[in-house]
């Protein structure tokens, strides 16, 4: 896939709520997103290196949920399936893979991206402050 998922997903998850923990705790409050996918829970066919890191991402938001509750900072992570340059390179790869006819395999159930807004609005309003360390799978 080109760039090291390790780096991009879960280096960058990790550093992205460091880099915001010191604001929201002297705020006293705060929302952090983070984003998964479903290969992360129930696997899939070439992105194991791909599903490792958002298993990991999902690990890091339970525990991020744990350590900052105590500064009302609430860490949940959205998991989507949605339809993106990555899905459709993930289609034509299966499809080469299988020797599936053209449009035989389908996207599983894939979201236009923002279809998947309302879920992202929903955590960072006051109705979800008593959620946090949370996976919400997004897909049809």
């Amino acid at each position: 896939m080109g760039q090291d998922p390790i780096a991009v997903h879960l280096k960058g998850t990790y550093n992205c709520t460091q880099a915001v923990l010191p604001a929201m705790k002297s705020q006293g409050s705060g929302k952090i997103i983070n984003v998964a996918a479903p290969s992360a829970m129930r696997g899939s066919s070439g992105v194991a290196d791909y599903a490792v890191v958002k298993g990991g991402i999902i690990a890091f938001t339970k525990n991020a949920a744990n350590e900052f509750e105590k500064y009302n900072i609430q860490v949940n992570c959205l998991s989507p399936v949605a339809q993106t340059r990555m899905t459709d390179e993930l289609l034509a790869y299966r499809q080469q893979q299988s020797n599936a006819p053209a449009g035989s395999l389908t996207r599983g159930g894939s979201v236009e991206p923002q279809a998947i807004t309302p879920a992202f609005v929903f955590f960072t309003c006051g109705d979800s402050d008593l959620i946090t360390g949370q996976v919400l799978a997004l897909h049809k």
